[in-house]
């Protein structure tokens, strides 16, 4: 549903932009199939509840109807770890805007307390596998004009690391990894981050408490392997590039 500010009510809504702009929430229960053996959120859960929040308000505005759009960055920063059977209030709104992109602000709640700070830019296209378009005027009209005066940038950050990598693993697609674009869903990326530290011996007793992923292009299902390249760029920073034949991701990875 739709979230006006209510200044009766005693739950904490500091999520909420101070500026004018939509909010959207979305409830969301952490079950068996999104943890791991530790009972911990995976990250790639995660990056489905993101998804879903973005899709559904998204629908409720009708903006897809006139727009297709294509996740470019995802950062995460995580206070908190979620845990099975926890129940979560993800508030997400625009925080800024590009002449093509925009940013959404999803944070996430396990009750009144906030966990899960993320930010994600997402670019508005023309089509599947077409290029950038400026925002339409309507995604002004529903989210308020003033986010248009808050400029964010699409640029990717993370490079490859030029010392030598710590390790290579090859992964293999499935066609159960497509979406409906007909593309590989970008949370499976996160699947191969997560498996990529785990096969390091990484993941066993620290937890990841920032993640940074850059998309720069869509895994393909055909060839149906990926190469996964991990670096360590620094105490408790790791970097972790996906190919195939050229780097379609990169994700920076720190643990506490």
């Amino acid at each position: 549903m739709t979230n006006d500010k209510d200044k009766s009510t005693n739950e904490d809504l500091s999520s909420e932009p101070s500026w004018t702009t939509r909010t959207f929430e979305h409830k969301v229960r952490v079950l068996l199939s999104d943890t791991d053996p530790k009972g911990d959120l995976r990250a790639d859960a995660l990056a489905r509840y993101l998804h879903d929040a973005a899709t559904l308000d998204i629908e409720e505005t009708k903006l897809d109807r006139i727009s297709i759009w294509v996740l470019r960055s995802m950062s995460i920063e995580v206070k908190e770890n979620a845990h099975y059977l926890d129940s979560l209030r993800l508030v997400t709104y625009c925080s800024g805007t590009g002449k093509a992109w925009a940013q959404r602000s999803t944070d996430v709640y396990r009750y009144s307390e906030k966990i899960i700070d993320t930010r994600s830019i997402w670019v508005n296209v023309g089509g599947v596998r077409q290029g950038a378009k400026a925002l339409p005027s309507q995604f002004f009209d529903v989210y308020g004009p003033d986010i248009g005066n808050i400029e964010v940038s699409a640029q990717h950050r993370l490079k490859t690391p030029k010392n030598s990598p710590i390790r290579e693993d090859v992964f293999e697609l499935r066609h159960s990894d497509l979406d409906v674009m007909d593309h590989v869903n970008n949370a499976i990326h996160l699947v191969f981050v997560e498996e990529t530290l785990k096969r390091a011996g990484l993941h066993s007793e620290a937890t990841p408490r920032s993640l940074l992923v850059e998309f720069r292009d869509a895994l393909e299902i055909e060839p149906n392997q990926v190469t996964s390249t991990l670096f360590g760029v620094e105490e408790k920073v790791f970097h972790v590039e996906l190919s195939q034949g050229s780097v379609k991701s990169r994700a920076r990875v720190r643990f506490a």
